[in-house]
C-alpha cells in the first residue's frame, strides 16, 4: 500500500510534499501516525502537523494554509470535531476532511457528514485501511489542483482575449473618428454637432 501513498503523494511541487492535519488530543494518535508514516516523513514524501483542538487546528490553518488532508476526532476539549468541520466548512472547505472516533453515535457522524466531513475511520485505526483513506484524498486534491489550474488557465485566456477585443475597438473607434474627419473634411459628410 506505501506505493499507492507515494503515487498519491506527487505534488505539485517537488519540494514540498503533501501535508495532512491530524486532529486529535490522544497523543497515542500522533504516536500512531508519526511510526506508521516515518518512512514517507522521512524520505518527504508526506508531512504531518498536529493539534490537540478544532481551535489550535484553526490556527494551523491560518498559518499553513496548504492542507491537503484532515483527520479529525469528534470529541476533544475546547473545540470538538462538530463545531471545527462547521469552521472548516466555511472557510477550508475544499479540503477532504476524515474523522476518526470511537463513538459509534450515529447521529454525531450523520451531523459530521453534514458538516462537511469526506469519510470515516474507526478506532482503533486499521491502518491498511488508513493508508488507502489517505492515497484517496490526495488523489482527490490532486484532481481538484488541476481542475483549478485548468479554470485559472481558461480565465486568463478569456481576460486575454476580452483586453483584444478592447484593443480592437478602440482601433476601430480610432479609424472610425478619422475617416469621418476625412469626409466632412472633404465635404462629403455634413458636419455634426456633438
Amino acid at each position: 500500500m506505501e506505493a499507492a501513498i507515494n503515487t498519491a503523494s506527487q505534488h505539485p511541487t517537488a519540494s514540498q510534499p503533501p501535508n495532512i492535519l491530524v486532529v486529535d488530543d490522544e497523543s497515542s494518535v500522533r504516536t500512531m501516525f508519526e511510526t506508521k508514516f516515518h518512512k514517507q516523513i522521512r524520505r518527504g514524501e508526506l508531512a504531518f502537523l498536529f493539534a490537540c483542538d478544532g481551535q489550535e487546528a484553526l490556527e494551523i490553518l491560518k498559518d499553513s494554509p496548504q492542507i491537503d488532508v484532515i483527520f479529525t476526532d469528534l470529541n476533544m476539549p475546547r473545540m470538538d470535531g462538530l463545531t471545527f468541520l462547521k469552521h472548516l466548512k466555511k472557510n477550508n472547505g475544499h479540503i477532504p476532511t476524515v474523522v476518526i472516533t470511537a463513538w459509534g453515535n450515529y447521529d454525531r457522524l450523520l451531523e459530521a457528514i453534514n458538516s462537511g466531513a469526506s469519510g470515516f475511520l474507526g478506532k482503533p485505526i486499521n491502518l491498511a485501511e488508513l493508508e488507502q483513506i489517505i492515497a484517496r484524498c490526495l488523489r482527490q486534491q490532486e484532481k481538484m489542483k488541476r481542475r483549478i489550474e485548468s479554470l485559472e488557465h481558461e480565465l486568463l485566456q478569456a481576460e486575454k482575449k476580452a483586453l483584444r477585443l478592447r484593443d480592437s475597438n478602440r482601433e476601430l473607434l480610432q479609424r472610425n473618428r478619422e475617416l469621418e474627419q476625412k469626409l466632412m473634411s472633404a465635404g462629403a459628410l455634413p458636419a455634426v454637432a456633438v
